[in-house]
């Protein structure tokens, strides 16, 4: 998970080892040992993510065809301008121009059930929309 932020690592990382472990004494460990792994194993998560979308996807295609896909742009609003393509622009979500960062999913519809598929972050420069470096396909 090299494109996540280590603090939100940790956060998820530390509800994991409890529920592995029973005894108290263990979940530090765990928790460490989790981390570790994260931190340095040699995988992709855009492979692992790519992967549990294909597989999600196959599964629920199973009870229903894909009906529709839906593209949805958002705006996260921010104070300042430390993250990544924050900059002054339009987002719906304040309905006027203010610092934000804009996000793109893509969803399937399958029956009754909305699966998410991927999402971007959107960075702009000059007013031209450049992707991300490694933008992903998925099913």
């Amino acid at each position: 998970m090299r494109s996540g932020s280590s603090g939100r690592v940790n956060e998820k990382a530390e509800p994991i080892a409890a529920q592995a472990f029973c005894e108290p004494r263990d979940v530090q460990r765990c928790h460490d040992r989790l981390l570790h792994f994260v931190g340095t194993a040699p995988w992709s998560d855009r492979d692992v993510r790519r992967a549990a979308a294909c597989y999600a996807v196959d599964e629920m295609r199973k009870q229903d065809p894909v009906t529709i896909s839906i593209v949805d742009d958002t705006g996260f609003l921010k104070q300042g301008k430390h993250s990544v393509g924050v900059q002054r622009q339009y987002t719906g979500s304040a309905g006027k121009v203010t610092n934000c960062q804009i996000g793109v999913s893509l969803a399937r519809r399958i029956g009754e059930s909305r699966l998410p598929s991927t999402s971007s972050c959107i960075c702009r420069r000059n007013g031209l929309t450049t992707p991300p470096a490694e933008s992903g396909t998925y099913p």
